[in-house]
């Protein structure tokens, strides 16, 4: 299916007859994991970035969407159970939600863009992170959503969790800064990394009413 990253916003309303209705397409662990949860909005957006991903791989690889089976590794990354070969990485934000496909591992992160924050830049960032914040030309904010969406698509790309320290290694060096693809979307930033070079990567609109019509007309 190539390089997509797929870009979902979702609306405030929460219809308690479609959750329900969605709820029955993802595992019965998934299902009581998203009851769980504190509020709708994180009930909405950890379902709706599951269905759509088996609505992706319906469309793209033509299995059918109830023998699509999300798990996670020992770390936490998740995988298309005997399909291993499927490369995936989902990440969401207030209303937004971020899906990446690759030919090879993937990784992707989007924030919501809110205030810069000085201390955490200081002590999870490496120095010429800091100078690129303090030196960029744009809005240090967005220069902070990029450094850090960056990492977190890495480390995701990695597959390593917790266990890779974010200023461990350095997103705006040579080695690194020309295979993100960094983009803003719906109010957020949002970073891809499969390890390639950022030309290639298309960039695919879901809608809400798609996800709740199990119908991706893309």
């Amino acid at each position: 299916m190539g390089r997509n990253l797929y870009i979902l916003p979702l609306s405030n309303k929460f219809s308690i007859s479609i959750f329900n209705n969605l709820i029955s397409y993802v595992s019965k662990e998934k299902a009581t994991q998203i009851k769980k949860l504190y509020n709708n909005m994180d009930k909405k957006l950890s379902l709706y970035a599951q269905v759509a991903v088996k609505l992706i791989i319906q469309k793209e690889f033509g299995i059918d969407i109830n023998q699509i089976s999300i798990v996670n590794d020992d770390l936490g990354k998740p995988y298309i159970e005997g399909h291993e070969n499927i490369f995936f990485n989902i990440s969401h934000t207030h209303n937004v939600i971020a899906i990446a496909f690759s030919d090879n591992r993937v990784g992707v992160d989007i924030e919501k863009e809110t205030e810069n924050s000085t201390g955490i830049a200081k002590r999870f960032f490496t120095e010429k992170e800091n100078e690129y914040i303090t030196n960029v030309s744009v809005d240090p904010m967005k220069a902070f959503l990029e450094i850090w969406t960056k990492k977190e698509a890495f480390i995701k790309y990695l597959g390593l969790g917790l266990r890779k320290p974010l200023d461990d290694f350095c997103v705006v060096n040579d080695f690194l800064k020309d295979n993100f693809l960094t983009l803003q979307s719906e109010n957020c930033i949002v970073s891809y990394y499969d390890g390639n070079n950022k030309n290639g990567v298309k960039i695919i609109k879901l809608k809400e009413k798609e996800i709740e019509g199990l119908n991706l007309i893309y």
